[in-house]
């Protein structure tokens, strides 16, 4: 019978108490800290984004810290945020710190992201001329990066700047050429408010007809990204075109709408002046067929 050697035993070594580290938290890109509170934004929901905003700069801020171009995102919602429900003096306070962030990194980026909010904030003011000269330092910035998305965005806030001013032939050529960029870039929402910026001039040029195309194409682009303030804002200026009071009044109740649905409390309330002023003009109209039917009598 054949034997069968074992192996001689070893001793076991003792265990080692490791000292474990506590695990690290998992961590967040930027893209993934800033998408959520981008979409509640988005869906009009502008209170709960600035505090969302306010919450993760300051929850990271005495940690591992944000990269600058998260703070420089989340510090631009937080502004429009605030432009949405009014909050002018909190929106210019969000664009001073982006702007200060903007110079200590240096970037071409960052310094055309705080200076076209910094001017579409001073617009919103009346400071028409410091809004002028933000925008263009923002252009100017953006067409040496060579970026056509820089560009793009910042010929879109001159170009509203611009008609705000009254410099109505420069800022449609201006907004023409940000519909060029945004549209061979496939950007439906930016391209239809580059449009509404075009109809806009035009309107004030008394070119009505290419006014109320411009206008159109903006609410097709914009429904096509479900851009609500797009929406609203280009209703409000097609019903200033329209062919009777009545098609006027139904394109004000769209726009309201939207409009409120994009959470943009003074964007509304132009509409709904400018609906009420339509409906006071309908009133009269059907006064004047009720009281005159084959029209009011010359004298």
């Amino acid at each position: 019978m054949a034997t069968v050697e074992t192996a001689s035993r070893r001793p076991t070594p003792r265990r080692q108490t490791v000292k474990r580290r506590p695990a690290r938290e998992p961590s967040q890109s930027g893209a993934s800290l800033v998408a959520p509170i981008r979409e509640l934004a988005w869906i009009g929901q502008h209170a709960q984004a600035i505090e969302e905003s306010t919450r993760t700069l300051a929850s990271r801020a005495d940690r591992a810290g944000l990269p600058g171009a998260v703070q420089m995102d989340l510090l631009d919602l937080r502004a429009e945020s605030n432009i949405a429900l009014g909050q002018l003096d909190h929106a210019a306070q969000d664009a001073a710190a982006m702007v200060q962030l903007a110079t200590r990194h240096k970037s071409p980026a960052s310094k055309v992201q705080a200076l076209n909010r910094k001017a579409l904030i001073q617009m919103r003011q009346g400071e028409l001329k410091a809004a002028i000269d933000s925008a263009v330092a923002a252009a100017k910035i953006a067409r040496q990066s060579r970026r056509k998305p820089l560009l793009a965005t910042s010929l879109l806030s001159l170009g509203e700047v611009q008609v705000r001013a009254g410099q109505y032939e420069v800022a449609l050529k201006i907004a023409q050429q940000a519909v060029e960029l945004f549209e061979a870039a496939g950007e439906s929402s930016s391209a239809g408010r580059a449009h509404w910026v075009s109809a806009m001039a035009c309107q004030r040029l008394g070119r009505n007809k290419q006014s109320r195309a411009a206008a159109q194409s903006a609410l097709e682009l914009c429904t096509q990204a479900a851009d609500r303030y797009g929406i609203g804002n280009a209703l409000v200026l097609l019903s200033q075109s329209d062919p009777d009071i009545a098609a006027s009044v139904r394109h004000l109740r769209q726009a309201t709408q939207a409009l409120e649905a994009a959470g943009y409390v003074e964007r509304r309330m132009v509409a709904v002046g400018n609906l009420a002023t339509k409906y006071d003009e309908l009133v009269q109209s059907r006064h004047l067929r009720t009281r005159w039917p084959m029209g009011p009598r010359r004298t």
